[in-house]
């Protein structure tokens, strides 16, 4: 549940030490009033509550049952001997639930045949959560540095969402370790990340633009333009330079962007001219490139208020994204860093530059997107989505401006397969010791073990706050019956009336429990990927500790960094289909 503690799980108010109440049957859940647990009985009942409250034997049906069928992690029982007295009634479920945990279909590695990650369609975390760990507890933390890592980083919002969520009290220094296997992905974040170090404050505006929108002035293009170049002239060392030390790429890194920052130098962007760049052309051919597009793109709008939609018809028709109303004659110029490498088979190794240059950024990856809504919206309210998402953009890449002028924020940045870490040809810092690590949805492509195996060795052994986080988008694919579908079979009278629209499928998923499909995903993954004699399916205890590292039991708690899952309805613009999970391995202590 994605609620910081103590706000309220209805309205997100912060709760009062007098007047909080508490869910009677979790007694996880809290709200600032009776009203507000009413609202949300519904909702919360529907998934959080029933996997967290006292569970009924699946014999005697008392409440307080504590003995789990291993088998299947379907029912619960009071004893051995109520779970024998069952047996006849739970056999075939129990069955079933094996069949469905032996069909989990094998996941492939890793192929880079999809375009740049230039925005990310996932959601912005903070990776420290300072003020439910670390600091809760020891107030020199207030001072202390933290060390964070992100093999398949993808764009900045990670990053700066972590630096803008850290209390005002804080003062201690982050260290960012960023490794991602696509050049062009890093060739961006290292331009914004230069531009941020080097330029004055009041140039956080011109940084958003670049880093958001398609089109821009003369000034913006201007200051892009020279920092390209300077980019391509300098080597490793000269960079560390002039950031002074803030940012550090390795050598054979820093060649591979370079590559990638001289051909967006050399790209002919001014609108109108005969040899510009077909950007706009080339975009609406993504966008119209499949029928499975076509049918997405409506519910862009069916779950978003009416008030946005004029701003985000605008968008889906030039790709601006500027802070204020603007002219056709003040935009004159395309932003090439929206070009790179297509939808392309990439092979590794290969030069960034033997590709051609065209519009490469996903149609389902929106930049307005990349922030919370919820932050969006309650920091600048506007009818004009674009509108929000670049002040809210300015708003927090001022913040990370200000923290590397104070020179408290550090980025050591490689371009490699995580796999290869602790090799000889590895330029990435392998000291161990980090705070957190987090490993987006690499689980997805190599299995849980493989990659809890490679990282489970950099996670700081001394800090008992420190986790590793695991991310799964794909999971529920090979699963049937695991995604919400029209089917009100699925969810109960009572639990439909309360959506705040039916039509609104996306809404519905945030109502249907598919808990023990994604228990059947853990313990097929474990099967496929691990050396366990594939006659025996592994129970859910050995898939919860891997590499001496535990899974946080997401049934009885919740996730102390990043939150398990996220609230669709409340999030529109975001567009959450209520699937990602986020898992976080601890060292127990």
């Amino acid at each position: 549940m994605d609620v910081k503690h103590g706000f309220c799980w209805k309205c997100d108010t912060k709760l009062r030490r007098r007047g909080t109440v508490k869910c009677n049957s979790c007694c996880i859940a809290e709200y600032c009033s009776n009203r507000c647990s009413k609202e949300d009985m519904v909702r919360h009942g529907s998934i959080e509550c029933v996997n967290w409250s006292p569970k009924k034997c699946g014999n005697c049906r008392k409440i307080g049952a504590r003995n789990e069928c291993s088998t299947c992690n379907s029912v619960w029982y009071c004893n051995k001997e109520c779970q024998l007295g069952n047996w006849k009634e739970h056999k075939a479920g129990c069955k079933e639930w094996q069949r469905i945990v032996s069909g989990v279909a094998s996941r492939h590695m890793l192929i880079l045949h999809e375009y740049p990650f230039y925005f990310s369609n996932s959601f912005p975390n903070d990776l420290l959560y300072l003020q439910n760990n670390e600091m809760k507890v020891a107030e020199t933390s207030f001072q202390k540095n933290f060390n964070i890592f992100l093999p398949a980083c993808g764009d900045l919002r990670q990053v700066i969402q972590t630096v803008h969520s850290l209390p005002f009290s804080f003062k201690g220094n982050l260290e960012f370790v960023l490794n991602d296997i696509d050049p062009f992905v890093t060739a961006r974040n290292v331009l914004l990340l230069f531009l941020m170090t080097t330029c004055e404050q009041e140039k956080a505006s011109s940084i958003s633009t670049i880093w958001l929108s398609l089109q821009l002035s003369g000034e913006d293009y201007s200051l892009l333009q020279e920092t390209l170049k300077r980019l391509v002239v300098m080597n490793s060392d000269m960079l560390k330079k002039h950031t002074e030390g803030m940012v550090d790429v390795g050598i054979g890194c820093y060649d591979n962007l370079r590559e990638v920052w001289n051909e967006w130098g050399k790209l002919p962007c001014r609108i109108g001219d005969e040899s510009c760049i077909k950007v706009l052309e080339e975009r609406n051919d993504i966008f119209n490139a499949s029928e499975k597009i076509k049918n997405t793109m409506p519910s862009f709008f069916d779950d978003v208020s009416t008030r946005h939609h004029p701003s985000m018809r605008k968008w889906f028709h030039n790709g601006i994204i500027l802070p204020t109303q603007y002219s056709d004659e003040e935009l004159i110029y395309f932003n090439p860093t929206f070009t790179g490498r297509g939808k392309v088979n990439a092979r590794r190794g290969q030069s960034p530059s033997s590709y051609k240059f065209v519009y490469c950024v996903r149609w389902d990856c929106l930049p307005y997107q990349i922030w919370d809504y919820l932050e969006m919206v309650k920091f600048h309210s506007s009818d004009s989505i674009t509108e929000m998402c670049h002040v809210f953009t300015t708003h927090v890449v001022s913040k990370s401006m200000n923290m590397m002028r104070d020179k408290r924020l550090y980025f050591n940045i490689a371009c490699e397969d995580f796999l290869f870490l602790g090799s000889v040809t590895s330029e990435l810092d392998h000291k161990a010791g980090y705070d957190r690590i987090f490993a987006s949805n690499l689980i997805d492509y190599h299995g849980i073990a493989t990659v809890v195996n490679v990282l489970e060795p950099y996670l700081n052994e001394t800090n008992p706050y420190a986790v590793l986080l695991t991310e799964t988008f794909n999971w529920h694919f090979e699963i049937e019956g695991a995604v919400w579908e029209a089917d009100k079979n699925k969810l109960s009278y009572d639990t439909l009336k309360s959506i705040p629209n039916m039509k609104k499928s996306s809404y519905c998923a945030e109502y249907y429990d598919n808990t023990l499909y994604f228990l059947s995903y853990l313990r097929g993954d474990r099967l496929n990927w691990t050396f366990l004699p594939v006659c025996r399916i592994p129970k859910l205890s050995e898939v919860s500790i891997c590499s001496g590292l535990r899974m946080r039991d997401f049934r009885k708690e919740r996730n102390h960094v990043v939150p398990f899952f996220n609230r669709i309805a409340a999030r529109p613009i975001n567009v959450l289909t209520g699937l990602v999970r986020t898992l976080e391995w601890y060292r127990e202590t």
